[in-house]
């Protein structure tokens, strides 16, 4: 499975999600900059975009999910990956055009349940 992962602040936990989506057979791509990922997203075409979302109050991840929703043409699993789903920011990821929504820490069982 093709997997683009987007995450503006690599770190420790991005290397563990990468490491352990490559050592079950996806070809995972990480962005780290949103302008970057819709012509990475267009020239792979994934299979699934996980999107890291620090804070609700950025506009970029919802943005390219929007985007993705109206400009992509084939089917794509979208999974957003929030600090938590208090107030109104699992509703608004839903709303941008995410199927999914996961809060850290993600357990893999979680993970790969959202994915397929």
């Amino acid at each position: 499975m093709k997997i683009v992962y987007v995450d503006e602040k690599p770190g420790d936990s991005s290397d563990s999600l990468l490491m352990l989506l490559s050592l079950c057979g996806h070809d995972v791509t990480l962005v780290t900059d949103y302008k970057d990922a819709m012509p990475l997203i267009i020239m792979n075409q994934p299979d699934v975009i996980l999107t890291r979302i620090y804070t609700a109050t950025r506009s970029l991840p919802f943005d390219l999910m929007g985007q993705l929703k109206t400009d992509y043409s084939f089917d794509l699993v979208r999974v957003a990956i929030l600090n938590t789903t208090l107030g109104t920011n699992r509703e608004m990821a839903l709303a941008a055009g995410f199927d999914r929504v996961l809060t850290v820490p993600v357990a893999p069982e979680e993970l790969f349940e959202a994915i397929v």
